[in-house]
């Protein structure tokens, strides 16, 4: 199990950006928006801000973000229940 080199927390809620490939893991990060998907050979960024609804600077909607392994096909959804006079 190459998880046991890891603290689990660590995995799940950690903000490190991978700088570099460990043990052959291609790394998906979460729970940081980013405003496109960010993605090399060892990590994809994947959070985009759906959640907020628009971007306040832009105001232009927000998308959801998923990837699909191994192809690396991206899909992207824009924020549908976000009400424009909010």
């Amino acid at each position: 199990d190459n998880l046991q080199f890891y603290d689990k927390e660590q995995i799940l809620w950690g903000r490190r950006i991978p700088k570099v490939k460990d043990n052959d893991i291609f790394n998906v990060v979460g729970h940081t928006p980013v405003s496109e998907l960010t993605a090399n050979e060892h990590y994809a960024m994947i959070d985009t801000g759906c959640v907020f609804g628009v971007n306040p600077q832009t105001k232009e909607k927000l998308k959801l973000t998923a990837l699909m392994l191994p192809s690396l096909e991206v899909f992207e959804q824009e924020n549908i229940e976000h009400e424009e006079n909010t």
